[in-house]
């Protein structure tokens, strides 16, 4: 809603919408068409203007949304005869107020944790074993040094220890802290009373969606 609220007031968009693997809008009375890429280290953006024959591509290893988007959008508005605006400005302050907003959500998060040190209602252990996505793979969850860590499979950088957040959810805290991430993780037990599985939420709004720790339904298959 405050995106779509920002196009208005920035930019004059009246409608937003997806198609053949582009994002649609009206950007000062033109058709825009574009998207961006965004991957750990490298990150694009890429702005047309078909009517009058504009586009511009940033490519950087700068991990700054605002930064790319700064640079299409002063271009575009050259061509679009807008009226002349510091976007660098507009939008480092914007960036700035989400990271601020981002920072308070993980703060409350910490300080969620119910007084009196209570523990996870069982032994770490019983947390432990192999876990599968149907789509994302084997998820290992193992003791050690006296904690509990998470390890994906097919990729190194997924590997955090997880932090007893309130009854059986943890907070998996990745040893790469640029990738700027880290998620609530909620295991599941059944009827007996054992760990059945476990599903993932991120804590920053500011995660990147491409995480898709939501979407993934962690079964367990095995025990350490």
């Amino acid at each position: 809603m405050r995106q779509g609220q920002e196009k208005r007031d920035w930019h004059r968009t009246h409608f937003a919408a997806y198609g053949l693997g582009w994002r649609l809008e009206d950007f000062d009375g033109h058709l825009r068409v574009g998207h961006t890429g965004t991957v750990p280290g490298m990150m694009s953006m890429v702005g047309l203007l078909p009517e009058l024959g504009v586009g511009v591509v940033v490519l950087t290893n700068q991990e700054s949304p605002a930064a790319r988007e700064a640079i299409v959008t002063q271009i575009l508005k050259i061509y679009t005869e807008a009226e002349p605006r510091d976007w660098v400005a507009v939008l480092a302050e914007r960036q700035a107020a989400r990271e601020s907003e981002a920072a308070a959500i993980v703060a409350r998060a910490r300080a969620a944790r119910p007084a009196g040190g209570a523990g996870p209602s069982l032994p770490l252990a019983a947390y432990a074993g192999t876990y599968t996505d149907a789509w994302r793979g084997d998820v290992t969850v193992r003791e050690e040094g006296g904690g509990l860590v998470m390890e994906f499979s097919r990729t190194d950088q997924l590997r955090g220890q997880l932090e007893h957040f309130q009854h059986d959810t943890f907070i998996v805290r990745w040893r790469q802290r640029s990738l700027k991430a880290d998620a609530y993780v909620k295991f599941e037990l059944g009827f007996d009373g054992r760990v059945e599985g476990a599903t993932m939420k991120p804590i920053s709004p500011l995660t990147d969606f491409s995480y898709d720790f939501q979407d993934l339904r962690l079964v367990r298959t095995g025990n350490d």
